[in-house]
């Protein structure tokens, strides 16, 4: 995945832009990784540490456990990278991507605790994200969220 892609968190502070990404995209059903992300899954592409620059603002970092380390924005609260301490490659949060289809899925992690909820989504019904705004007298959304590309 040679070139360069951007990124960033939901509120714009943190940006940042990394080349040569690896063809390792995968999702992550860890407990570790639901903690961090408040999600159940997160989807995750690595690249060597020095392709990594941040462009706006350096994100906050929490050590997750005596051998890794994730980063976050401090405003908004998203999940940008996950890195092991020491190791050359680091993690990013593929949803963290201004264009995140351009990433393939290669395997999946951390099946052990992968929930049954993915099971159901097919079973379950399925609705556009504005629904829910059509439904409470068309009410005017002002988003506060960054734009996927810089301003």
């Amino acid at each position: 995945m040679e070139g360069y892609h951007a990124g960033g968190c939901q509120c714009g502070r943190v940006r940042y832009r990394i080349s040569n990404m690896m063809d390792n995209g995968h999702a992550c059903h860890c407990r570790m990784c639901q903690k961090a992300s408040g999600s159940l899954v997160m989807f995750w592409v690595s690249c060597p540490v020095s392709n990594l620059t941040w462009t706006r603002n350096m994100p906050e970092v929490f050590s997750s456990s005596d051998i890794a380390e994730r980063s976050f924005c401090r405003d908004c609260g998203t999940t940008l990278t996950f890195r092991r301490i020491g190791r050359p490659h680091v993690s990013i949060s593929i949803a963290s991507l201004d264009k995140p289809q351009d990433v393939p899925l290669k395997f999946v992690w951390g099946v052990e605790a992968r929930t049954d909820h993915f099971d159901m989504l097919d079973t379950v019904p399925s609705h556009k994200s504005d629904m829910d705004f059509i439904t409470t007298e068309q009410a005017v959304l002002t988003s506060h969220q960054h734009p996927d590309h810089e301003t």
